[in-house]
């Protein structure tokens, strides 16, 4: 389990900073410059920032980086694009994996509505095997 990754972003801030992930000053600012927060979760399951980008392409793309960065399994390998209500967005980091590695087999999925109400509307989130633990 220790080598299951999961890099995700939201588009919008507001909904961490009701969930007491981010302050205030931090979701106002952030949305006001189209900070998008690249994050994880650590193997205690705790929620970890790993990169700040501006605008919503880099996000995404940052995704598709960090997971083929150390993906297993170069040939063939199994990754999930969940999303909430987000579904060009999940389409968009699709192509843009399929592009690298075009014997992916990716699969679409939704998001639930607990995880939901965390990071809101707008969240695309990439579950793969990784070489490392994370």
């Amino acid at each position: 389990r220790l080598y299951y990754h999961q890099w995700f972003t939201v588009d919008d801030l507001n909904y961490l900073y009701h969930g007491g992930r981010v302050s205030r000053t931090s979701a106002t600012v952030g949305s006001l410059l189209q900070i998008k927060p690249v994050m994880d979760v650590d193997p205690q399951g705790h929620l970890r920032p790993v990169q700040k980008v501006r605008s919503r392409r880099r996000s995404l793309s940052a995704l598709v980086k960090n997971t083929l960065a150390d993906c297993r399994n170069q040939d063939d390998p199994r990754i999930i694009v969940a999303t909430s209500d987000a579904d060009d967005a999940a389409q968009t980091v699709r192509d843009q994996i399929l592009v690298k590695l075009p014997n992916a087999e990716i699969i679409l999925a939704n998001i639930g509505p607990t995880i939901t109400s965390h990071t809101g509307l707008g969240c695309v989130a990439v579950f793969s095997f990784g070489k490392t633990k994370r």
